[in-house]
């Protein structure tokens, strides 16, 4: 949880935004930036945890090991906000839903990249800005953020 925590909040502090012209955020005040930041930091750390935790099952440990990892991953997560654990399911039930249909239309594009990245990144800017991807700089966003919860985690629990 921490480092997933530290690493939304290390994006936030860093230059990360000022790569991205996202409508919504010009002219905006103080608190409207103060909110964004809160809303970056809860929902990047949630669907990189939701990412370690979905690896984790794929890992298909199993039994006591498995059930032991999750409870210290939900009572962590429970800890860090009452309202994570909610939120990660409404995640997962996103990512159920469209993941698929993701990676269809990549394919039908041609493009070679998984739609993992684009599918958890689409969650968090659409819990953000209020609306899924719908201008190039806005989809390159939802890539970049899921790529950041992917690619730091892919191999978090081997090692």
């Amino acid at each position: 949880m921490a480092m997933a925590n530290a690493i939304a909040t290390d994006c936030e502090q860093s230059e990360f935004f000022e790569n991205f012209e996202l409508a919504e955020f010009e002219g905006a005040d103080d608190a409207e930036h103060r909110e964004f930041h809160a809303d970056w930091i809860y929902f990047v750390t949630i669907a990189i945890v939701f990412i370690s935790s979905t690896y984790l099952m794929n890992l298909r440990v199993g039994g006591d090991r498995e059930r032991r990892l999750t409870s210290v991953v939900t009572r962590e997560f429970e800890r860090w906000n009452a309202t994570a654990l909610e939120t990660s399911k409404e995640c997962g039930q996103f990512f159920d839903r469209t993941y698929g249909g993701y990676s269809s239309l990549m394919a039908a594009l041609g493009q070679e990249q998984d739609a993992l990245p684009y599918t958890v990144g689409a969650w968090v800017v659409q819990n953000m800005l209020g609306h899924l991807p719908r201008t190039a700089e806005e989809v390159r966003f939802a890539f970049t953020i899921g790529a950041l919860a992917t690619q730091g985690f892919h191999d978090w629990w081997s090692e």
